[in-house]
């Protein structure tokens, strides 16, 4: 084979190697860095909504609560979005008509054999009060369970009462259009190094590849004894 199509073919194999790499690095990395910001603002997000909520019940302002809940509905990525009282049936919903219902029986499928969903974690929540957010299905989806005080019951003096507040974010399509942005920088990065390997071939061809042609062709005359050469 030739050298002037080997060299060319290596730099070629080169280019598609390292392309596929950088694509497949940046991907992770834009990946992993959506899956930490949306846990990190569901967080931010669950810890002011817990005091509001709180605030709320002591002021008694039911209906306010049940606004705040239907205002997770306009959210394009949002999953879940429940608010349940100590015996685990829906108070507030995105979805009105999940109000009375248990809470088992309004989690999407997608999440109902999640860690964070289970009752085992609803009690530890309650007992323990803490607020917790995981990212779930595979880093297809951030989901939260954070305990809140429902206020006195009646005839009662101080709060004593804990509900549970879930809420759930799609990351499929905030993952996807991370994908479209590494697949526009990989191929950024490969126009860059196919440029390069071209220069490089051509130079390889011109300072290399013909001067071992003039070779070959004076060994060949030489074999055929003309010395001159």
């Amino acid at each position: 084979i030739p050298i002037r199509f080997i060299v060319p073919s290596l730099l070629a194999i080169f280019v598609i190697i390292v392309g596929l790499w950088n694509y497949d690095s940046h991907r992770q990395a834009a990946e992993s860095g959506i899956e930490r910001e949306a846990a990190r603002d569901l967080n931010l997000d669950m810890t002011h909504l817990q005091a509001a909520l709180e605030e709320a019940f002591r002021l008694r302002a039911t209906s306010w609560i049940q606004e705040q809940y239907a205002a997770f509905g306009a959210d394009t990525h949002g999953v879940l979005a429940v608010l349940t009282d100590e015996a685990g049936l829906v108070l507030a919903s995105a979805v009105r008509g999940q109000v009375g219902k248990r809470v088992q029986d309004v989690l999407p499928h997608s999440l109902r054999t999640v860690e964070i969903y289970q009752p085992a974690q609803f009690v530890k929540a309650r007992d323990t009060w803490t607020g917790s957010v995981n990212v779930v299905n595979e880093g297809g989806m951030v989901a939260s369970l954070f305990p809140v005080l429902l206020g006195a019951a009646e005839g009662e003096l101080r709060p004593n009462r804990v509900g549970l507040a879930l809420v759930a974010r799609d990351l499929n399509v905030l993952k996807s259009q991370g994908r479209v942005g590494a697949r526009r920088e990989a191929f950024r990065v490969g126009l860059v190094l196919l440029a390069s390997a071209l220069v490089t071939s051509l130079l390889l061809h011109l300072i290399v590849t013909r001067r071992l042609a003039r070779i070959s062709k004076a060994a060949d005359q030489l074999a055929t004894g003309d010395l001159s050469v």
